[in-house]
């Protein structure tokens, strides 16, 4: 209530569909899911090692005062994970469900290189409060996310917090500013794309001075929102249903931060003059026409000029070295054979062919 993330008197905004309550749940799901976040948390402490190690490498070369360090999440926390929590979460891009017992038998392997885990809904519900929903959606638990900023050399306070509403393309425009530079109009006779965001510099020296960032809009796989003045416009979009069948919901951002009081009813004007602003911004910002696909984007598009031909014929002369698996052929999710033709002194072994991780991926090899 002091930070105005939730409204004085206002109960936490419901927990989503899926999410059970902790003492409902079996002992194995209890047991997976402390796991995971256990795991969860070593990698964010780890992270946290690296970043300090960068820190002092700055400091022993005595430029720390001088550097601007911009840290911050890429986005709130995953729903990758599922109901339960994945030991491998490209299970989640395949569409297999993996249960709680078959993750259990493997608990010890969590963490470690056999593994590629995710934490279930609840504890992505956990890490998001007290906002709604998930990474992927455009609900504030998707996108609303800590930002930090550290450079003493020009900013006099320390340890202070901003409450200006701003967004990740505002970054790029603030150093911009803070280093006086002029983005071109043209890089090598390409013409750039123009810059969207609002620099943030005003706010390092003001804690109470008002935002300057107007209007941002938010897509993400068909789902969409869009800040004004405060106000916030958000819809929630179910994969291949009609756009025009998407209800859209209303919030005070200004004094409803978690999104708890939706106002769509009492304010339809207001909420009727965001969506077409939000459909104005999207053709603008290149966002049209609307695409809600997913694992679709994942994999291989065959077309002229592009690793992958229409033909879907690949060929590789030596010598060769590692490339990315994007522009390997794409092997996943289509039935395929493989004929492999080599000459092999006696004795001699190795791998022929390798693509992927211990996670996902495989490896033809004589042994």
């Amino acid at each position: 209530v002091e930070r105005g993330l939730v409204p004085e008197g206002a109960e936490l905004a419901p927990r989503n569909p899926g999410v059970e309550p902790w003492d409902e749940l079996p002992e194995n799901q209890r047991l997976l899911a402390a796991r995971l976040q256990e795991a969860y948390a070593a990698f964010l402490d780890h992270t946290d090692d690296q970043i300090g190690r960068v820190v002092d490498a700055l400091e022993r070369l005595g430029e720390l005062a001088n550097t601007v360090i911009v840290l911050l999440s890429d986005n709130g926390a995953s729903q990758e994970g599922g109901p339960f929590g994945v030991m491998h979460e490209m299970k989640f891009f395949n569409f297999l469900i993996e249960t709680p017992d078959e993750a259990v038998a493997r608990i010890d392997d969590i963490g470690g290189p056999h593994s590629h885990a995710n934490y279930p809904w609840g504890w992505a519900q956990a890490g998001n409060t007290p906002f709604k929903w998930y990474k992927q959606n455009t609900h504030e638990g998707g996108v609303h996310v800590p930002l930090i900023v550290h450079w003493p050399a020009g900013i006099s306070a320390g340890g202070e917090l901003r409450d200006q509403f701003h967004h990740v393309n505002d970054i790029v425009p603030t150093l911009y500013e803070l280093l006086d530079v002029t983005a071109p109009a043209t890089y090598h006779g390409v013409e750039q794309l123009p810059i969207s965001g609002t620099s943030m510099a005003y706010t390092l020296d003001d804690v109470g001075a008002p935002t300057r960032k107007a209007v941002q809009y938010f897509e993400m796989m068909g789902h969409r929102g869009l800040y004004v003045d405060g106000w916030k416009a958000v819809t929630r979009h179910d994969f291949g249903s009609s756009f025009d069948d998407d209800r859209w919901e209303l919030y005070h951002l200004a004094d409803d931060r978690s999104e708890c009081h939706d106002l769509a009813e009492q304010e339809p004007e207001r909420l009727a003059e965001m969506i077409e602003l939000w459909w104005a911004e999207a053709e603008a910002q290149g966002v049209l026409p609307l695409d809600d696909r997913t694992i679709e984007l994942f994999g291989a598009r065959f077309r002229e000029h592009s690793p992958h031909r229409p033909d879907r014929h690949y060929a590789y002369f030596p010598p060769m070295t590692p490339m990315p698996a994007q522009t390997a052929a794409a092997l996943g999710g289509r039935s395929w054979d493989m004929t492999a033709t080599i000459d092999r002194p006696a004795g001699a072994g190795g791998v022929l062919y390798a693509t992927g991780t211990e996670n996902s991926g495989f490896s033809l090899f004589v042994d």
